[in-house]
């Protein structure tokens, strides 16, 4: 059975991982919305020829 204080360890290292995937979702919003990236590529213009 784990005790109380592995138990806080054990939260400090997930609290820790939300964390820092909290603030790389943010970071990489931010960009996005700043148009620093671009998530999406610019659509091809597709042209046929009709014989």
């Amino acid at each position: 059975m784990a005790d109380r204080s592995s138990l806080g360890f054990v939260g400090f290292i997930f609290g820790g991982v939300t964390a820092a995937v909290m603030l790389m979702a943010v970071t990489v919003v931010f960009g996005h919305v700043e148009g620093h990236w671009v998530l999406d590529s610019a659509p091809t213009a597709i042209t046929t020829t009709i014989r």
